[in-house]
């Protein structure tokens, strides 16, 4: 019996970083835009675009010599849109336990990124059509399609974290991941959806992409179609990590620290989500290379009617992508900068009033926003304790926003 509770203790930890809010009435339920999801005494947080913005965003764009539109055909044969492989990878599809960048090295591509990404990129692409991968991609797409219809219509009731994640093979009682499905354990440590890491992410698999693209525009004109296709579709599982890169509360969230350094390490996890969801909900002041400025905001509230320059800018960064795979493929032998869609990524703007973010890194250590419920308190502490900070986090009220 110690054994049997043990193990649900711990896959009651591993109920980490969820990509979709979901109300509960439960006494000890979430207040609605606080962050938190809370079922039982079982913490679920939540992070990124929520995967009908995924869908949207590579829905959006024009994919050059594709006679369907953005409807491509996988190595497998399975017809996906543009959309759905955006909203299918890094969350559904991929590697558990082996993130594409070091998360120790964030910024450098290392020899084995390259095969990492190919690895998570196969499971989507290259698994058999058959038995338990085409349920499972079934159920997901069917989940898809409800939230995108959902996204337009007043309410906007989506699918939960539940049936999500049971889509993916977990299996949940009363409320609580007994085994986590595969959603639970991709997220577990998915530090290359955050930054800087999901702009290495990016650049890693797009340069897979142009590859494969200057190798259809080489081969034989029976195979073209068939390589081209394989070439977006690697080029849409790579975008992920770039509009991942767009959404605020993966800008500044010290993703990889916190976990490091807080003990134990799912206390840090559910810091870093705390945070995302404050960045997502309270936005960013932002800017980018290119010298855009604007006010970004994260999940949940990209197709919101205030954000469509926000929008229109990740739409234009993923079109850049794809437009840079078609040059590939029409001129095997041009060379391509990724800088034209890297510089469109956003950061924090230090020349504008912005909230101040409630774990930051300096010098080494993570420094704390004093006054948790003050968004602008400029005072911060080192000597916090993780697990007194997630209660009082639980229970916060945030105010005072610089948006």
């Amino acid at each position: 019996m110690e054994k049997v509770l043990c193990l649900l203790k711990i896959n009651r930890l591993n109920a980490v970083l969820l990509f979709q809010d979901e109300e509960d009435d439960n006494e000890e339920s979430q207040t609605k835009g606080k962050g938190l999801v809370w079922k039982g005494k079982v913490p679920l947080p939540v992070v990124h675009w929520v995967s009908y913005e995924h869908n949207i965003l590579g829905n959006s764009v024009h994919l050059p010599d594709v006679p369907g539109g953005n409807n491509l055909t996988l190595p497998n044969g399975v017809h996906l849109s543009f959309g759905n492989i955006i909203a299918m990878a890094g969350d559904y599809y991929g590697i558990p336990n082996a993130p594409i960048i070091d998360p120790l090295n964030p910024e450098k591509i290392d020899d084995g990124a390259l095969q990492r990404f190919k690895n998570a990129y196969n499971t989507l692409a290259f698994t058999p059509n058959e038995g338990k991968y085409k349920e499972r991609l079934d159920k997901l797409l069917k989940l898809l399609a409800d939230d995108d219809k959902n996204a337009k219509k007043a309410g906007n009731c989506f699918h939960s974290n539940k049936e999500w994640d049971e889509a993916t093979g977990g299996v949940w009682v009363a409320g609580i991941p007994i085994i986590p499905g595969f959603m639970i354990k991709l997220a577990e440590h998915n530090y290359d959806h955050f930054e800087p890491q999901a702009k290495t992410t990016y650049v890693v698999g797009h340069g897979y992409a142009i590859e494969k693209a200057r190798e259809a525009g080489r081969s034989k004109e029976n195979n073209r179609e068939k390589l081209l296709f394989e070439a977006y579709s690697i080029d849409g599982f790579a975008c992920h990590f770039l509009t991942d890169a767009f959404a605020t509360g993966h800008m500044r969230t010290p993703r990889v620290a916190l976990p490091k350094n807080v003990t134990p390490a799912v206390i840090g996890d559910l810091l870093c989500k705390y945070m995302h969801d404050e960045d997502s909900k309270f936005g960013i002041r932002v800017t980018n290379v290119r010298g855009d400025t604007l006010v970004g905001y994260g999940d949940g509230r990209l197709m919101e009617e205030g954000d469509k320059e926000y929008f229109n800018l990740v739409v234009e960064a993923v079109q850049n992508s794809v437009n840079q795979v078609h040059q590939a493929y029409k001129d095997s032998n041009l060379k391509l900068d990724s800088r034209a869609v890297t510089d469109l990524i956003p950061f924090v703007d230090r020349k504008k009033k912005n909230n101040t973010p409630l774990f930051e890194v300096k010098n080494g250590e993570i420094h704390r926003r004093s006054d948790i419920n003050d968004l602008q308190d400029k005072k911060t502490i080192t000597n916090w304790w993780g697990s007194s900070t997630a209660l009082k986090l639980r229970l916060y009220k945030p105010h005072n926003s610089a948006i």
